[in-house]
């Protein structure tokens, strides 16, 4: 027998979230009448949401009343729920524990733009190391975190980032025909890791795999001196896609 009981949907918490849904999508303050037409609901039932949210502070009226925006009390208290992110905390603990592992540095990130971007960087306990900081840049093409999160993409979006990217050319080792770029992240992603040494320093390898979270893809990986890393590279390879599994399954 199935004891599961459904839940019943308050439908004003529902026209609440859909509010500040309309507001994300559309990035500007609006009138009564185009929140009742993107919500499609009543204006009625629209002024009596706004001006209560209003009374609470979450809802700023402008012009007098002609428009609404939401408040800075609202990113505020967003922020204040951010501060403990039961998401994040599990990721960061799983990072540190690779760094620990492995002692190179650690790091997750995404794509921004035509680059990828370091969103968190635990760096190595070796005395020769890797160095780098959360919001450091690197080429999509050159290295391991560019070419985890480029191979793993959407083919569509992939395809896009590929007409628009340069290849740049760092070091003898990096790729600068488009061609070459796209069978080497077929294969890259038949791996399930991305493996540059040199791409886009000399002395640097970098190993990196795929992490989708949450419908965002992300990547996890390490770098280090060419030498060590070489000397470890299916150690390492093991350690960080044990580590995905961790992320994914705590």
């Amino acid at each position: 027998m199935n004891n599961t009981k459904s839940v019943k949907q308050v439908k004003s918490a529902i026209r609440t979230m859909s509010l500040f849904q309309v507001f994300a999508e559309h990035q500007r303050p609006l009138t009564l009448g185009e929140l009742a037409h993107y919500m499609q609901a009543p204006k009625s039932s629209c002024y009596e949401l706004i001006h209560t949210l209003a009374g609470l502070g979450y809802i700023t009226l402008i012009d007098g009343g002609k428009s609404y925006y939401p408040s800075r009390r609202l990113s505020e208290m967003v922020d204040q729920i951010n501060l403990f992110n039961p998401i994040k905390e599990r990721v960061q603990f799983c990072l540190k524990k690779l760094r620990d592992e492995t002692g190179e540095t650690v790091f997750v990130g995404r794509i921004q733009g035509l680059q990828a971007v370091y969103s968190e960087v635990f760096e190595g306990t070796h005395s020769i190391r890797y160095t780098a900081n959360s919001g450091d840049v690197k080429p999509l093409h050159a290295s391991a975190l560019g070419r985890a999160l480029l191979a793993n993409i959407p083919e569509n979006e992939q395809s896009k980032l590929l007409s628009e990217i340069k290849l740049t050319r760092f070091t003898d080792q990096t790729i600068t025909r488009k061609k070459q770029l796209k069978e080497q992240l077929d294969q890259e992603k038949y791996a399930g890791v991305s493996i540059t040494f040199g791409d886009s320093s000399g002395d640097i390898a970098g190993i990196a795999a795929p992490l989708l979270l949450n419908a965002h893809m992300l990547a996890v990986g390490i770098a280090g001196p060419n030498s060590r890393v070489e000397a470890n590279v299916d150690r390492y390879r093991k350690n960080i896609l044990r580590t995905i599994g961790q992320i994914l399954n705590y």
